[in-house]
């Protein structure tokens, strides 16, 4: 079967199932709304019971379906924006504050690299470029290609980063929301869910939520220093 139909479907898996079915639900809303039809239709439209009984048991399946299929899509949106808060309070919050404060007030910036060699400098010579993979794929490559350009370094505040020292004597911070990683821990179907085809669905959570919360905080985030991407750029 063709994985595309396979991840379709992930919602339908048993694990899904013992997740996310409510017997109070069943009982409140889904038995109650399968009886009125049930109980109606005879008044409306004359079909013999059997028809009658095989649609009913068609629409209390459909709606119990769509409503394990709802909360299945609510859990993993859930997952992805919680794992973003975090991202983005632990480092954009942070290091835009650190680096608007020291722009205002005309300070200078030190990069400690992990060899002990600093670099002191302006803030307008510091750029940060942040990438928002796509995808599980594109994550990995993005990854990789930081850290074949970059070295570890913390800022005055502590801040790990990944960085590269150019020839000007200007620094260019290169940041990926490596914590997608982890979004397959959290996943109902286990970590083997989260596939090429699922990652795409689960990074736009995440990148879509991080767009909202960079626009809410764009007076704090100095825009001549943080570029955001979906593709990198060294």
């Amino acid at each position: 079967m063709a994985p595309w139909i396979l991840n379709s479907f992930q919602w339908l898996s048993f694990a899904a199932f013992r997740k996310f079915f409510d017997p109070k639900e069943l009982v409140a809303f889904i038995l109650p709304t399968t009886y009125a039809y049930y109980d109606a239709v005879p008044k409306l439209i004359d079909c013999s019971r059997p028809v009658i009984i095989v649609t009913a048991c068609c629409i209390c399946l459909i709606l119990m379906s769509f409503n394990i299929y709802k909360k299945f899509n609510e859990h993993e949106q859930a997952i992805a924006e919680v794992l973003e808060t975090g991202y983005f309070s632990n480092f954009f919050d942070r290091t835009a504050v650190l680096l608007d404060e020291k722009r205002q007030r005309g300070e200078m910036v030190t990069v400690l690299f992990k060899n002990n060699t600093a670099v002191q400098l302006d803030v307008n010579k510091i750029l940060v470029k942040i990438t928002l993979p796509k995808s599980k794929q594109q994550l990995s490559d993005t990854v990789a290609q930081i850290d074949a350009i970059s070295r570890d370094a913390t800022l005055d505040n502590g801040i790990w980063v990944k960085a590269a020292e150019h020839a000007d004597g200007s620094v260019t911070v290169y940041e990926c929301p490596r914590t997608l990683k982890a979004i397959s821990r959290y996943l109902v179907n286990g970590q083997d869910a989260y596939t090429e085809e699922n990652s795409f669905r689960l990074h736009r959570y995440f990148n879509e939520r991080f767009m909202k919360d960079w626009d809410s905080h764009e007076d704090s985030i100095p825009q001549s220093i943080f570029k955001v991407n979906s593709v990198f750029e060294a």
